[in-house]
């Protein structure tokens, strides 16, 4: 049975196709993403125009086309922080129902943590204590996990989409750093046996690198500190020239913050998994609602 889901992002909208084979037993078929240019106004809260609410709603109603074509009996729609914040969404949600019929499921800050680490858990193991980090484009995600189980999590109202705006302006670094002592005073209080990031700057970071391919339900790719460093550093003064602009400056926002954080609590290595918030949410899907539809 094959299961679709559309992740509403700050920085670009994704469909993700998996074919479920039983219970918590997947592969994915087809994945597809549009870099938008909407995420800065959505996270300043600044006014969507009608114009911009039409062109969102139809990157969704194609997603959900190109999910229909592959026979999909189950698709759902998901946004996270930015929609959390940002009132105007209802007119987006609405313009979606028209053109999809689908209904669009805001994440809260808890809930989107507590997916991401589902995610993780099913495909790696965080027996021992672990910390898992989403820096994303609306928010980012500090989960500690030991013995299977969340044992602290905390979300930061800050992610690639306005650092990308704030790092333009005059002591735009330092704010947006601020932002994170309090979790960095809460990490520094934790030793770690693995630190996993799911963000998906790291993935064009390790691809661009050259560390390793990812695969659904592979080991992770090792990043040093002192990868995403040069990487930050290298995106910073143009030497880069790998991916579109878009997911440069996506790549040069996250790398700017995860080196300020992992030097802070002495952080040496991320693992980088292949799999976060939309593989959490089909997790979420099989157990409470298609279990009795496998086939």
């Amino acid at each position: 049975m094959k299961a679709a889901i559309i992740d509403l992002g700050a920085n670009s909208f994704h469909l993700e196709i998996f074919d479920v084979k039983q219970k918590n037993i997947y592969s994915v078929v087809d994945r597809f993403s549009y870099l938008h240019t909407f995420g800065s106004f959505l996270a300043n809260n600044e006014k969507i125009s009608v114009a911009s609410v039409g062109k969102m709603s139809d990157l969704v109603a194609s997603l959900w086309k190109r999910a229909k074509k592959r026979v999909v009996k189950h698709v759902a729609v998901f946004g996270t922080s930015i929609f959390r914040v940002n009132p105007q969404s209802v007119e987006l949600f609405d313009a979606i129902f028209k053109k999809t019929g689908l209904l669009v499921d805001v994440l809260s800050a808890r809930e989107e943590a507590r997916i991401i680490f589902e995610a993780v858990k099913h495909n790696h193991a965080v027996d021992k204590q672990s910390l898992i980090i989403d820096i994303g484009g609306g928010s980012s995600e500090f989960i500690i996990a030991r013995g299977g189980k969340i044992r602290w999590m905390k979300s930061v109202p800050v992610g690639t989409a306005s650092i990308i705006e704030r790092s333009k302006i005059a002591k735009g670094k330092q704010d947006i750093l601020s932002q994170y002592d309090g979790v960095i005073s809460s990490l520094k209080r934790h030793t770690f046996s693995s630190c996993f990031g799911t963000c998906g700057f790291l993935r064009c970071i390790a691809f661009w690198l050259k560390k390793g391919t990812f695969r659904s339900r592979g080991a992770p790719v090792i990043l040093t500190a002192a990868d995403i460093h040069t990487m930050y550093r290298s995106l910073q003064c143009g030497s880069i020239k790998n991916g579109s602009q878009k997911e440069r400056n996506i790549t040069y926002a996250g790398s700017m913050v995860l080196t300020h954080i992992i030097k802070m609590i002495n952080i040496r290595k991320i693992l980088v998994s292949s799999v976060s918030t939309r593989e959490g949410y089909l997790l979420k899907m099989i157990r409470k609602r298609l279990p009795l539809d496998l086939d």
